[in-house]
């Protein structure tokens, strides 16, 4: 396909049976050839997991009908079209969605990608100024 240099790319569950060095080494290689090249690449994948980390834009059909279009945070951010195709949050946002209610805090803007998470994480495990001063008693 390369050797043909097209300008557009098509694949379908390209890292579906692929260990995980490898598929991160395709995603790598396609979003090389995005940038360098300016290649556009269309991937239909049903792993949520790589969507937000390599996907400008989403698109999430159910059954031929659009159910939404757009940014990745924008697509993750509407519970109800997830449900309705069968999809699933990215595991880190479920991870912090999980420590969020526990804390009885909102679910609000969840993180997509590990380095949000990481951030988000550290927040939320920080013990409050007032739990630190009471267990060191300074």
């Amino acid at each position: 396909i390369l050797a043909m240099q097209p300008e557009v790319m098509i694949l379908d569950e390209p890292t579906a049976g692929v260990d995980p060095v490898g598929a991160e080494s395709l995603m790598e290689l396609l979003a090389d050839l995005n940038r360098t090249l300016g290649m556009t690449i269309l991937l239909g994948t049903h792993d949520v997991d790589v969507v937000p980390a390599y996907a400008g834009q989403v698109i999430v059909l159910r059954e031929g009908e659009l159910l939404a279009a757009g940014a990745p945070r924008h697509v993750f951010a509407q519970p109800e079209v997830i449900e309705s195709a069968r999809l699933r949050l990215p595991y880190v946002a479920q991870l912090v969605q999980a420590l969020r209610l526990d804390r009885g805090e909102e679910s609000g803007v969840l993180p997509l990608t590990v380095g949000e998470a990481h951030a988000e994480l550290r927040r939320i495990l920080r013990p409050a100024r007032d739990e630190v001063y009471a267990a060191g008693g300074d």
